[in-house]
């Protein structure tokens, strides 16, 4: 069986994106677990239900990719929400999403993602979430930055709660991420930052894990024809 430590992975960190503009129409064969796939079917928008669906076929053909005999597997989450499959200890993922885009990282150890399309900028959430030195920083830069500045956080920092995976047990307001160097403080561990550039420069993606190992995550566009194969 692989793990995410065999020579196939050659970098620490692996992203998947799919562009949800591309995905018309669903096999009714879904190669997703009934349980799982009953808990999208259920939720009541449209759009909503149909990211939840490609992030779920993106995570199952991913698991595929490791562990070629698997059959779909049920999610579990800890008691703060963040999922994961108690059946592959070694199979750490993520998933996020944003606008015309689902994203999937994963990794051998705790991760978090977050993709962000870049709207305007919104200094009252800095005012507001944001903690201090994060303020300090924001407001010094140029108004022209904001929007880059914004987003570089805001996905950092989303990234960094969902890799230590408390939830709203570890707000915005109570630990910084330092821009350019891409530092976290008062956090409650170790962790790792990266803010590659994205296939669309319109979206900004951010990326956390958990230790002192730094990230070399690489990215991948997939097509819709890719994730829809069983």
């Amino acid at each position: 069986m692989q793990t995410l430590t065999d020579e196939k992975m050659k970098k620490n960190v692996i992203i998947y994106a799919v562009n949800l503009c591309e995905i018309d129409t669903f096999p009714p064969d879904l190669p997703v677990a009934l349980e799982r796939l009953t808990q999208i079917r259920k939720i009541a928008h449209p759009e909503a239900r149909r990211k939840s669906l490609v992030a779920e076929l993106l995570l199952c053909w991913a698991v595929r990719q490791f562990y070629p005999n698997m059959p779909p597997l049920a999610r579990q989450t800890n008691p703060y929400g963040k999922p994961f499959f108690s059946a592959l200890p070694n199979f750490h993922f993520n998933l996020s999403h944003s606008r015309d885009w689902v994203i999937l990282g994963i990794a051998d150890i705790p991760i978090g993602v977050d993709i962000e399309f870049c709207a305007q900028p919104k200094p009252q959430i800095v005012q507001r979430f944001f903690h201090p030195n994060e303020q300090n920083y924001f407001f010094s830069l140029p108004e022209a930055d904001w929007q880059d500045g914004f987003y570089s956080l805001w996905v950092l920092k989303e990234s960094a709660v969902k890799a230590f995976g408390l939830g709203m047990h570890f707000p915005f307001c109570r630990f910084s991420v330092s821009l350019p160097d891409l530092q976290l403080s008062n956090a409650p561990g170790h962790a790792q930052l990266a803010l590659p550039k994205f296939y669309d420069t319109d979206y900004r993606l951010g990326i956390c894990t958990l230790g002192s190992i730094p990230i070399k995550p690489a990215v991948h566009i997939l097509s819709p024809e890719t994730i829809l194969c069983k």
